[in-house]
């Protein structure tokens, strides 16, 4: 899901943060992405599309009133949600295709598709 790298959240990760680390940002990601591409260790992996996550499922993890503002700030200009834990407008979507990503590798793996996954 190309969105992944492309989607800029906004955080201040504190003093302990290296400073001018920019972790929170496509910036990374399409690094990642570009090395694994160099490497030809891309070559290795194989994508597996993201499972569409329902309320119940984010339920499982999360309150209905953490869901509820998080959604609502998302749509707005994002907030914070705790401790270092900003985000910019439309993560709130990106954080379900996230954890959709992680629903799929672990579903993979565990029906035998793959050996391994990273989401």
């Amino acid at each position: 899901a190309e969105q992944y790298f492309y989607h800029q959240s906004i955080i201040d990760f504190g003093p302990d943060a290296e400073p001018g680390a920019d972790l929170e940002s496509p910036v990374p990601r399409r690094r990642l992405l570009n090395l694994l591409r160099k490497t030809g260790a891309v070559d290795a992996c194989r994508a597996i599309a993201p499972i569409a996550l329902d309320r119940a499922d984010l339920e499982r993890v999360h309150t209905t009133d953490y869901l509820d503002a998080f959604q609502a700030l998302s749509a707005m200009n994002g907030g914070e949600l705790g401790d270092y834990a900003g985000f910019g407008r439309g993560s709130y979507e990106i954080a379900v295709l996230s954890a959709g990503g992680v629903a799929a590798a672990a579903a993979a793996v565990a029906r035998g598709d793959v050996d391994r996954a990273f989401a």
